[in-house]
């Protein structure tokens, strides 16, 4: 009995087209090439006052570090920026 049933499942399995994924729509395809230009509102840009037009690259580099530690203080995020700015030692050195 057992074998019958086994012959009988595998002659089904072979002889009955698979219906699975048949009633799939077809694929999407892009035809023209999308671009997305966003443009902020003001509201979302960061901007450092500097009234005297004197701060050097270095100044406002210190003055955009000090606005994240006061910003960010306690979410765990200065290990990361110490090693995006490059002050942190290389990885193979256990930075």
């Amino acid at each position: 009995m057992k074998k019958l049933f086994c012959y009988f499942l595998v002659i089904i399995l072979i002889t009955t087209k698979a219906f699975s994924q048949s009633q799939l729509p077809p694929v999407y395809q892009s035809k023209t090439d999308t671009v997305l230009n966003d443009t902020l509102p003001n509201i979302y840009w960061q901007m450092l006052e500097d009234r005297s037009n004197k701060l050097t690259l270095a100044q406002a580099m210190q003055k955009l570090v000090q606005e994240r530690r006061v910003a960010l203080v306690f979410r765990g995020l200065s290990f990361y920026d110490s090693r995006r700015w490059g002050w942190s030692y290389d990885i193979s050195n256990g930075g």
